[in-house]
């Protein structure tokens, strides 16, 4: 058998009122001090099969070298022009904010 965790579903499912009420303690708690956290930015460069990588929130301009050498890579090696006007629409470069105590764990 596996050390899997419970699923967080059937975990609550098994709590009474009083185990729900502290876990809601608990969780606003939680949920409040990172709504309080300061924010940065986490950049990214997504193909359509996945990410090629995150890039840092000082790094955008890394981030678009890196979006632009994997258009340039796809030009160069598909001759079908509208096959790769096809797939240049499926990289892309995407950025959003995360909790600074979570930043890091996107560069590991």
């Amino acid at each position: 058998m596996t050390d899997r965790p419970m699923p967080i579903k059937d975990y609550v499912a098994a709590l009474d009122y009083d185990q729900l009420r502290y876990l809601l303690e608990v969780a606003n708690a939680k949920k409040a001090a990172k709504d309080d956290e300061t924010r940065r930015y986490v950049h990214q460069v997504v193909l359509e099969s996945g990410l090629v990588a995150n890039f840092r929130e000082e790094q955008l301009a890394e981030a678009v070298l890196c979006l632009h050498q994997c258009q340039l890579a796809l030009l160069k090696s598909e001759p079908v022009l509208a096959k790769q006007i096809y797939q240049l629409r499926y990289i892309k470069l995407q950025s959003f904010k995360e909790c600074e105590s979570d930043y890091e764990t996107w560069f590991e």
